[in-house]
């Protein structure tokens, strides 16, 4: 079986949740939302899954090009997954807001939420591991094995593929390969779009300083390694090139009357 521990830690994260309440007297409707600001973010998963290899090797490439076809495939090879730890750590949790009703209401419901975000606050923050890793675990777990359950590989070997790879078709969007003389019908899916996507925002994408981000991802790194500053390359203590005169021997006289004379 393989086994998939990831640790990520966020600074901020805001949830939003917008509701709609309507009236069956009058028919009217109300939206508002609930936020939800949360700071010093820490998740932990361990997801262990085990694959039958022979359904694996048996999938065909075809199947892969296709974005929305790489899970149903993976999850019809499935002998066995689920997380065995989702543990979520949570700094500090901001007082809920909410608003789009009226002005009245959204004051009334902010001092009732201050008022138990005095109460509870430390209580939260110390169940939200414990959710985490026994309901919203168990929760996960159960879609993932519904994924599994409905998971079939699309057969795509009946596709109808140009002999020769248009790589317009390949890497472009439906509107970009057709004005660059491609078919537009994506014939190789949308794995080959997507990473080119990928690549061309890492390559000519731009920070907020308007350098390009390949200066941090490639650029600096090498730089940093090299001089322990990014963007500097330090040579100051390297002997980039050397001469060395070897000495002049009494013998050596001889060498250009001998190369006139033969």
């Amino acid at each position: 079986p393989y086994r998939f521990t990831n640790n990520v830690t966020m600074e901020k994260l805001s949830i939003a949740l917008d509701f709609s309440v309507s009236s069956n007297t009058t028919g009217e409707s109300q939206a508002f939302e609930l936020r939800y600001d949360l700071s010093d973010i820490d998740v932990f998963i361990d997801l262990q899954a085990a694959f039958v290899v022979d359904l694996l090797l048996d999938i065909e490439l075809g199947s892969l090009l296709h974005t929305q076809d790489i899970i149903p495939c993976l999850m019809a090879c499935v002998h066995h997954i689920g997380m065995e730890s989702f543990v979520m750590n949570i700094g500090q949790f901001g007082v809920p807001t909410m608003s789009g009703l009226q002005a009245e209401t959204d004051a009334a419901a902010r001092t009732t939420f201050e008022a138990l975000y005095a109460a509870y606050n430390e209580d939260i923050l110390q169940a939200i591991p414990k959710l985490t890793d026994k309901t919203l675990r168990h929760l996960l777990n159960n879609y993932i094995w519904s994924l599994v359950d409905e998971g079939t590989c699309p057969n795509r070997a009946s596709a109808e593929l140009p002999l020769f790879v248009d790589f317009r078709d390949l890497f472009l969007e439906t509107a970009d390969a057709i004005t660059l003389g491609g078919s537009g019908s994506a014939p190789y899916g949308s794995l080959g779009v997507n990473l080119y996507t990928i690549m061309e925002r890492m390559l000519y994408g731009k920070n907020n300083d308007g350098t390009l981000m390949i200066n941090d991802l490639v650029v600096n790194s090498i730089t940093e390694a090299q001089s322990g500053v990014p963007g500097k390359l330090d040579f100051g203590e390297t002997e980039i090139m050397s001469f060395l005169n070897p000495p002049f021997l009494e013998n050596a006289t001889n060498i250009f009357p001998d190369l006139l004379t033969g």
